[in-house]
């Protein structure tokens, strides 16, 4: 295994494990569902961007798009929604 790819594992683990504590301290603030749906249109939108730079296309018909949504609602928004509410 090289160099970069132990930096983007150790970078992955920092960015994912700094967002619960950082979620701690927000939802303390603001409504939990509020800040997940800023944190997904944040990431959404950087998603975007950079595939956009990198040169790839959304290439989805009716059905790839609802495969997208359902997968986006039961992975992240219900999974992070109760884990922000439980917090």
């Amino acid at each position: 295994m090289d160099f970069r790819s132990i930096l983007m594992g150790v970078t992955f683990s920092f960015i994912w494990s700094s967002a619960f504590t950082s979620a701690k301290i927000i939802v303390s603030a603001a409504s939990p569902l509020m800040v997940l749906s800023i944190r997904f249109l944040i990431s959404g939108i950087l998603g975007i961007v950079l595939a956009r730079m990198m040169g790839q296309k959304i290439e989805l018909d009716r059905v790839g798009w609802s495969v997208v949504v359902i997968i986006g609602i039961s992975q992240n928004a219900l999974y992070l929604a109760f884990n922000f509410i439980a917090m």
